[in-house]
């Protein structure tokens, strides 16, 4: 219990950071008039490789965040244990967030030189691509997600959804956990 109260409290602390440094940016989104964009927002890649383990886990996962609100994802187990698919759709809240943190990053070039020291987890590698823009796709990071506000937040969000959702298979056949 202790150990449960911990893990809320922490997310409780992170959610307060995100929200204090947005300030009052996502109060300027109009995410009805972003939702009437297309195409692509935002994708998230995600490879973790643990050898050593035998049981099941995914290993890799793609995040596909459309501008409509909606998103996709793939995630593929370990020792082909099979590749699964599953559609969704963003909360405004995280939307806005998601946006205007992605928006954020790129245009301060929050990530150019950033580095995580040591390894934790798996690799991320995120993409942006802003509404009207002239250059298509916009890498902003690539690396281990975790230790700054920011790349916690997206971790968070991907796992959020990641665990929610019912998955099919290439066939259309449910996932069996």
């Amino acid at each position: 219990m202790k150990k449960l109260l911990g893990i809320f409290m922490s997310v409780l602390f992170m959610a307060s950071l995100v929200g204090c440094s947005m300030g009052s940016k996502s109060e300027n989104v109009n995410v009805n008039e972003l939702k009437k964009n297309t195409g692509d927002m935002f994708v998230a890649t995600y490879a973790f490789g643990d050898f050593t383990r035998e049981e099941k886990y995914v290993n890799n996962a793609t995040f596909i965040f459309h501008y409509d609100g909606t998103f996709d994802i793939q995630k593929d187990y370990n020792d082909n244990q099979g590749t699964y698919f599953a559609t969704g759709t963003l909360s405004d809240e995280d939307y806005v967030t998601l946006y205007v943190l992605s928006r954020d990053a790129l245009k301060k070039n929050d990530f150019g030189n950033y580095q995580i020291d040591g390894f934790e987890g798996g690799l991320w590698r995120f993409t942006f691509y802003e509404q009207g823009s002239s250059s298509p796709q916009e890498l902003f990071y690539g690396g281990f997600g975790s230790g700054n506000v920011t790349l916690d937040f997206y971790r968070n969000l991907m796992n959020s959804y990641l665990d929610t959702l019912e998955y099919v298979d290439a066939n259309g056949e449910a996932e069996v956990k």
